[in-house]
This record gives structure tokens, sequence and C-alpha cells, in this order.
């Protein structure tokens, strides 16, 4: 007989690196079903966050306009002012008296406002302004000398303008709104201005977090304030119609476009963003999915490893024992309890073991009945020829006595 060659154990490590394989290969899949389909929704839920936000700070800004237009309009239709302003015109006397009592009722509407830093009304054909008693800067001066600012004066094309800009020195910012308007047919210049620099601080820092770049747009195509590289035309003559422009902005796989009009339609913002920017929104939450489900993979292996080693050793043990019986201890015989299939199988081997000795048993009983029947037969054979050699011996003896 050949004898077997006792091998170490290899099915606990073959099912291991198996199930190692699976898992690794999981974990790839998973990788690349969440790059391929988680990824891309959540860069549209970053996006509709990130038009939230623009959302918001649009409406804000919106909001300051409509504020300054209001503020403007509520003090030009109401009886003190507009009667201030008709005795100033139509009175010689006292003049700089009537004009300091119309600085302090400008004040007034500016002060109960609440938002409003500085109001100012433009006699520019008798270059004289009235003006609300409050803090002024070098901003103020430059928005009366701002082109968009001549052009309503001489009324070409528009009758009001708006900007953000930004005192020499400081960071802070203000936004002016000049409109034409008209007082007993005679045309003034109303300028409001309010002091947004809270403001463009979370522009900033939201521009930094959310953004690439951006830019507000008022309704002539005019800058309001953007980040230093946003590529877009700045006025609304170069682009002859600035929303048609911003709504022709087509998106490419990696790079978007955000456009909001706020609610009162005075200004419309664009925003750009890169998938980078927009998975530097989520990365960490990406990165702690991935790393957590390996962690999972891992501490499942470390589990199921010895857990499969250790339902692996009765099949060794059953192994063992059959290399035990083929090497000629045949009453060798394995007991395994596991409750499952290998129980099953050891059974099944010692029934086929008792029955080959059952059967091996049954043959030698059979060979020793064969070899006595044998014997027998032998015997029953010699017998006749003994007894007729032993007549004729006594036969042969008796006569010779005789003689």
């Amino acid at each position: 007989m050949k004898a077997i060659k006792k091998d170490k154990p290899i099915l606990a490590k073959k099912i291991t690196l198996y199930f190692l394989a699976v898992s690794i290969l999981l974990t790839v899949v998973s990788i690349i079903i969440s790059i391929r389909f988680v990824f891309p929704g959540m860069i549209d839920i970053t996006l509709n966050k990130n038009r939230y936000i623009a959302t918001a700070i649009t409406n804000q800004l919106d909001d300051y306009l409509k504020s300054l237009i209001n503020l403007i309009n509520t003090t030009v239709n109401s009886k003190p002012f507009r009667d201030a302003i008709h005795t100033y015109e139509n009175s010689s006397e006292d003049i700089e008296l009537q004009k300091s009592s119309i600085n302090l009722l400008i004040g007034t509407y500016v002060h109960n406002s609440g938002f409003c830093r500085r109001l100012v009304f433009d006699d520019f054909e008798n270059n004289t302004q009235f003006s609300s008693i409050g803090a002024t800067n070098e901003v103020d001066e430059l928005i009366f000398q701002d082109e968009d600012y001549k052009q309503i004066i001489n009324n070409n094309k528009r009758r009001w303008t708006s900007s953000i800009l930004k005192k020499q020195g400081s960071n802070d910012y203000t936004m002016a709104y000049s409109m034409r308007i008209n007082i007993d047919n005679k045309a003034y210049i109303a300028t409001a201005f309010i002091d947004v620099t809270i403001f463009i601080e979370y522009v900033n820092e939201t521009h930094a977090a959310v953004f690439d770049d951006f830019v507000f747009y008022d309704t002539y195509g005019n800058i309001l304030v953007s980040s230093p590289n946003f590529d877009i035309p700045s006025e609304y003559e170069k682009s002859n119609n600035i929303y048609q422009y911003i709504i022709n902005l087509e998106d490419s796989p990696s790079e978007h476009y955000i456009s909001v009009l706020g609610d009162n339609n005075y200004v419309v913002f664009v925003g750009y963003v890169t998938d980078a920017t927009l998975f530097r929104d989520f990365q960490a939450y990406f990165i702690v999915i991935v790393i957590l489900f390996i962690l999972i993979i891992i501490i499942a292996d470390l589990i199921m490893l010895p857990v499969i080693h250790k339902k692996l050793l009765p099949l060794q043990d059953l192994s063992s024992a059959m290399q035990d019986i083929s090497s000629g201890k045949i009453n060798s015989r394995p007991h395994l309890n596991t409750g499952d299939e290998i129980t099953t199988l050891c059974d099944i081997f010692n029934n086929m073991l008792d029955t080959l000795q059952e059967n091996t048993d049954e043959l030698i009983e059979r060979e020793k009945e064969r070899n006595k029947m044998k014997y027998s037969l032998l015997i029953s054979q010699l017998d006749p020829h003994f007894l007729f050699n032993t007549m004729n011996i006594i036969n042969s003896l008796a006569r010779s006595k005789k003689k």
C-alpha cells in the first residue's frame, strides 16, 4: 500500500486567503461604486447647498439696495422735505440756515432708518449738496466722481447706479446707490450710503470656503463686488445682455456656474466652482466613510479568521484519522460532534470503517471454514487408503507365519 504523506493543513490557509481576497475585492468595488455613483450625488448635494448660500447672500445684498431705494423714496415723497426744498428754491433769505435745516431733516430720516450711514441730495445745476450730518470718507467723493454718476447727471440711458467701494488703507466697505429724482420739476441726484463691511467679510469667507470665484452685478451689469480673478464682462454694454450671458454659461463635467437673481431683481450673483472645491467640502466625510468601511473589513477579517480556523479543526482531525487508518491503524475511529456536515461526514466515515471491518471479519471466518472443510475432505479421502494398507500388512504378516 502506498503511504500517504501527512502534509501540514492548508485548507484553512486557502479559505483565509480567499476570504481576504473577497474582502479586498469588496473594498475596491465599494470605492469604485462610491466614486461612480455616491460621489456625483454628494457633488449635487454640495451644489444645492452652495446655491442656497448664494441665494441667501444675494437676497441680503438685494435687500440693502431695496432699503436704500426705499429710504430715498420715503425722503423725497415726505411733505416736510419737499416743503423745505421748495422754500429753499424760492427764497433768497437765510440760504445757509435753510440749507442747514434741510441737512438736519435728512439726518432725521437717516437716523430713523437705522442702517444708512449718509444720505446726499446733489443739486448739480447749482453745485450744491444737501447731506445728512454724519461720518464721511474719501469713498463718498469717489462715488461723486464716478463715470456712471456723471451719466446720471447727463441723463444718458441710466437713472440710477450702484457700487461698492473699499476705503483706502482699511478693510471698510461702503455701498452707494445713486438715482435721479425730480422735485418741483428740478432734477437732483440722491445718493444713499450704507456700511457693508461685515457683509463683504462674510462673502469673502464664503468665497474661500464655497466658491472658486464669484461676482455680484447690478441690473446694468456693473460689478458691485467680485473675487479678483473672475473672468466675465464687467459692463452691460460689453455683453449686450448680462442676464442672457449668465443664463448661457454652461457647466462642464468638472466646472459649475451658480447664478442667482435677487428677489427684488436689483442684484444678480454668479459663482464659479470646480469639483475639486466641492469635494473639499465633503472630503473629510468621504474619507471617514472609506476608512470606516476598511476598518469594518479588517475587524471582520480579524473576527472571522479565527472562527474559520476553529471550524476547520474538525476537518483536520478527520484528515489525521484517515491518514492513521491508511497507515494500518484500522481500529482507530474519529469522534467529532460539531453539529454540522462535518459530524455527518465523520459518522459516514466511521460507518464505512465498521462495514469494512465487518466484511473483513466475515471474509476471515469464511476463509477459516473453507480451510476446515478442505482439511476434513482431505482426511476423509485419506481414511480408506489407510484401512486398505493396514489390512494388506496384516494379511502379509499372517501368511508369513503360516509358512
